[in-house]
């Protein structure tokens, strides 16, 4: 998708256009989007030992998590909340946009 600029809507070209109204979000995107596109955060999380010597490594998989505190989810979902507004706060903007034209 292009913007009517017709710049490529990319992740770095969103994370660049909204960062001045919402700073936390390069941080966030940096921290999280490893997540979303499988990656190294998928199978290097988990580790709870390497053995060097054995080349051996060990996960965690449960339904606790060791490496972070209970607090972070909290902060997950509150990113989650912030960036649900984000979207709603455009959408009802490109619905009025749509309505104001005749366009709907």
């Amino acid at each position: 998708m292009k913007d009517r600029q017709g710049k490529r809507m990319t992740d770095a070209y969103l994370i660049s256009k909204l960062s001045p109204e919402h700073p936390w979000l390069p941080h966030v995107y940096e921290r999280t989007s490893g997540y979303i596109h499988f990656s190294g955060a998928h199978m290097f999380s988990p580790i709870s030992n390497v053995r060097k010597e054995s080349r051996e490594v060990e996960y965690i998989i449960g339904e606790t998590d060791t490496n972070y505190p209970e607090s972070s989810w909290l902060e997950v979902v509150e990113c989650f909340n912030g960036t649900t507004d984000i979207f709603l706060h455009y959408l009802a903007g490109w619905i009025r946009t749509k309505a104001a034209s005749g366009l709907q």
